[in-house]
């Protein structure tokens, strides 16, 4: 999701470089407290959360200070399994 990718790159912004925890790029976390949306779930109408079901994310934070935020879909002829955002 995008908007999870944004929230990252601003963190990063403001701390010199350091990416968020997996703990903290969530609803409650550090990261989902600054901020006054968070993305919802589409298939559970809840907010988006880390985890490996559908509509969960996958944030992979990296030493060298690159990092995916990949979306858990359901894969149909159309759409893939997962979205990883750009």
């Amino acid at each position: 999701m995008s908007s999870l990718k944004g929230y990252v790159d601003e963190w990063a912004a403001a701390n010199d470089g350091a990416l968020p925890t997996v703990d903290q790029l969530t609803a409650t976390g550090d990261v989902g407290l600054a901020h006054t949306w968070w993305p919802t779930n589409p298939f559970m109408g809840i907010k988006m959360s880390p985890g490996a079901g559908t509509g969960q994310f996958v944030y992979v934070p990296n030493d060298d200070g690159t990092f995916t935020v990949t979306v858990n879909l359901i894969a149909t002829d159309q759409y893939p399994a997962t979205y990883t955002a750009k």
